[in-house]
């Protein structure tokens, strides 16, 4: 694949979690666009116990744009951003040419032709195992910055059941990707299992609970490569040197 200039993202994440008072089901989806070489933008929702929280993220150069759920936007330097600890917009921007180097540890399916968006294109699909899901969160640049990376890893080892695969969507006349897809599905503990109607209530948020199951899947799609996408900074923008406050988690 050519050098990628542009690509359009979308992230969707669904977690099961069975606690020690009860089930919960957490949610997570975001959309937006990278710009190499300098620019990014998007915009996350996380809804946990019946509340969404959206927040909004602009790259441009060496500023980031922060908007944190109450609709107000920060400014600070990407050297300050990089450096904070919860960080929720870490990894969202990962670079499929990152998975690569995987391709040892796939199974790979040809579809042959699909119709795609009036166009035929070549659907592939590549299985993957659980090393190369662990060499794909080490490997990459942008996933090695995700808040907890480490308890991820522990959590995919000690994984009862991980599925991983990356779609593909490739133009064999002008040889050019069209659209790829990482789907990640990992359950780990026992008993994990889509909350039910008859399932214990919710727990209380802000409750002291462990989680001792869950059954996560993930799905990130990029689209719409090398197409033209215009990145705006927020003029209304507070200098902040501390980003963590923007979240409401400055540390003392």
């Amino acid at each position: 694949m050519k050098k990628l200039q542009s690509v359009h993202i979308e992230l969707s994440s669904q977690s099961n979690n069975q606690m020690s008072n009860g089930k919960t089901t957490s949610t997570l989806k975001g959309s937006g666009d990278e710009v190499q070489p300098d620019q990014q933008q998007f915009k996350l929702t996380l809804n946990s116990f019946e509340q969404a929280i959206p927040v909004a993220e602009v790259v441009k150069g060496d500023k980031v744009y922060i908007q944190n759920p109450e609709k107000k936007w920060f400014v600070t330097s990407t050297k300050t951003y990089a450096s904070m600890a919860a960080n929720p917009f870490a990894g969202v921007t990962f670079d499929p040419q990152d998975l690569l180097p995987v391709l040892s540890h796939i199974t790979v399916q040809d579809h042959d032709l699909e119709a795609v968006d009036g166009q035929n294109m070549r659907h592939i699909t590549a299985t993957m195992d659980k090393d190369a899901l662990k060499q794909v969160l080490t490997g990459s640049t942008q996933l090695q910055k995700i808040q907890g990376q480490q308890y991820l890893l522990a959590l995919l080892a000690s994984a009862t059941k991980v599925q991983s695969s990356i779609d593909v969507w490739i133009d064999e006349t002008n040889f050019y990707m069209h659209r790829a897809q990482l789907k990640i599905n990992l359950q780990a503990g026992n008993n994990t299992s889509t909350p039910t109607s008859t399932d214990t209530a919710a727990p209380t948020p802000g409750a002291n609970a462990t989680i001792s199951a869950m059954d996560v899947n993930t799905t990130l799609d990029w689209s719409k490569f090398n197409q033209p996408a215009t990145i705006t900074a927020p003029a209304d923008a507070t200098p902040v040197d501390n980003p963590e406050s923007i979240f409401n988690v400055a540390r003392p």
